[in-house]
């Protein structure tokens, strides 16, 4: 029995064959038995034929025997009781022996018979089973074929009718796990194409920007390469490269020093100098304060006074006890003391710069700085006098900042700002 409980078709082909057979050997046996009756009424109708005749020749027989015992001359007289004894014994013996022997030869006769008419029916039958259960196992296995064709067609159907929706879900999600490990492939190539193309755009843009320091070191400072300049800096915002930001930022404060574009890089500076991720060095504020002390030194304007201040106080923030950076905070006092009409403005500048002068004691790299900042820009006759004044309103300070900084230049230890 199949899984569903159900005989299966080879089971019931065996069953037919097995009745088929069982139906064969039933008229087989039927035949023989009556060719065997049909045999034996001829065999009897021959046989009381044969009796008729070997009553004649059994009578022949008798007297002939009889004959031979009287003829026989070595005789004794006997009483006649015993003779006919005798005789009668001699008669059955003789024809006894006639009689088995035709019956022996009647016999084999027979079984010769029997055995050609047995040996033509089982080959007649021989090949009437065979074209019978040829017949039958052909119309079987037809029968059988259809079936289990009309079977699987019925399953089949009944399977996708039943199961078509887990067959369409389940092809799909092979069709989209392929789909997305193929773009995932494209987009792992795509991502290191991009990677590459970066790594050749970092290349360009360092190389351009390298030469264009060289052209501001050398002070070839032009329109042209702040331009220039402003394009890295784009490129580099767009690649979101923070090293390469911190770069052009700083070359971008030297350019606009040398060209007095101090509003475009203020706008450019407040934009980045609050990402902390992108290293903005104390010399690009420096820069920055510089350009807004000389216009303050020229104009008086509060506005760049106030912005002058700020952009040395983000300096000092990245570089705490920067000799820079503290030198200009003091002239940017003198200019204020120099123009302050009130006693008490003057006091409260004095004051602001003696608490600067403080700051820069605790550091001999802050005194070597700022005296070697007054010394570098004294060149200037706007920031030569301012100089000048401070030296006059802080003689003593100024030789304890001098003898600091002949320290450290003798030493030449190098020291980090805090």
């Amino acid at each position: 029995m199949d899984e569903f409980g159900n005989i299966s078709n080879f089971q019931i082909l065996s069953l037919r064959n097995l009745q088929s057979f069982v139906h064969i050997k039933t008229s087989f046996m039927r035949i023989i038995i009556l060719s065997a009756v049909l045999f034996f009424i001829q065999v009897r109708s021959n046989g009381q034929q044969t009796i008729a005749i070997e009553r004649d020749s059994l009578y022949s027989i008798i007297k002939t025997t009889i004959k031979n015992v009287l003829d026989d001359r070595s005789y004794t007289r006997i009483p006649n009781t015993e003779f006919e004894e005798r005789l009668e014994t001699k008669v059955k013996e003789k024809v006894n022996t006639q009689v088995d022997q035709k019956f022996a030869n009647l016999r084999n006769i027979v079984l010769l018979v029997l055995a050609l008419i047995g040996g033509g029916i089982l080959f007649g039958l021989k090949s009437l089973i065979g074209s019978n259960v040829k017949d039958q196992s052909d119309k079987e296995m037809k029968k059988i074929q259809d079936n289990l064709d009309g079977d699987i067609e019925i399953r089949v159907e009944n399977y996708f009718l039943k199961n078509y929706q887990v067959i369409i879900d389940k092809q799909l999600k092979a069709n989209r796990e392929s789909i997305d490990l193929e773009l995932k492939r494209v987009f792992e190539t795509q991502s290191e194409i991009n990677n590459q193309m970066q790594d050749i755009k970092k290349y360009l843009l360092e190389a351009r920007l390298e030469q264009i320091k060289s052209e501001i070191d050398a002070k070839k400072t032009t329109e042209a390469t702040f331009n220039s300049l402003n394009d890295i800096l784009k490129e580099a915002e767009v690649q979101k490269n923070t090293v390469l930001l911190g770069k052009v930022i700083n070359e971008l404060s030297y350019a606009s020093y040398y060209l007095r574009k101090d509003s475009e890089m203020e706008n450019i500076l407040r934009r980045f100098m609050d990402q902390r991720d992108i290293s903005i060095k104390e010399t690009v504020f420096m820069n920055m304060g510089s350009g807004f002390f000389y216009n303050y030194s020229s104009t008086y304007d509060e506005t760049d006074r106030q912005k002058c201040l700020l952009f040395l106080n983000e300096a000092l923030k990245r570089a705490n006890g920067y000799g820079e950076a503290l030198g200009l905070k003091l002239e940017l006092y003198m200019v204020d003391y120099e123009k302050a009409q009130r006693q008490e403005d003057k006091q409260r500048l004095f004051d602001d710069a003696k608490a600067t002068i403080e700051q820069i004691k605790k550091m001999d790299l802050s005194a070597y700085e700022v005296i070697k900042r007054f010394e570098r820009v004294k060149t200037n006759k706007i920031e030569e006098s301012y100089i000048n004044l401070f030296y006059k309103l802080f003689p003593e300070d100024t030789a304890i900042i001098r003898k600091k900084a002949e320290l450290y230049n003798a030493k030449k230890e190098p020291q980090a700002y805090n």
